[in-house]
């Protein structure tokens, strides 16, 4: 069994959005978690990991919520989000919203390949 953590990065780490989506990646793939082929979501075809480019987690309507952003056709959606109407209270509420939205794109399923321990992302796998 491997075990891969990494420390959540401060809400003003630049690079933190981006480590967040890699690690959300690593740890589906880590266990054996992205399916070949794609899953059947009922979301456009273009909305894959092929095309992911970003999961941004940001102050929204008096809380926090989340973008993953996608690479798309001229005139077709490039975001899923959380609701506006209904914002996490804290950063990580909206980062583990948004990694759900990635896990269910990804996957089929929104459970998540992770476990929140203090202040870190912890990933075991086979």
């Amino acid at each position: 069994m491997t075990q891969t953590t990494t420390p959540l990065p401060a809400a003003d780490s630049p690079d933190g959005e981006a480590n967040l989506l890699d690690f959300v990646i690593a740890a589906l793939q880590a266990t054996g978690r992205i399916p070949a082929p794609r899953p059947r979501t009922g979301l456009p075809e273009h909305l894959n990991l092929d095309t992911i480019r970003g999961l941004h987690v940001a102050p929204q309507g008096g809380g926090w919520g989340a973008n993953v952003v996608f690479d798309a056709p001229a005139g077709l959606p490039n975001t899923l989000g959380t609701p506006d109407a209904h914002p996490c209270p804290t950063p990580l509420d909206g980062f583990l919203l948004g990694a759900v939205i990635v896990c269910e794109v990804l996957t089929g399923s929104r459970k998540l390949p992770f476990l929140v321990v203090g202040d870190r992302l912890i990933c075991a796998a086979r």
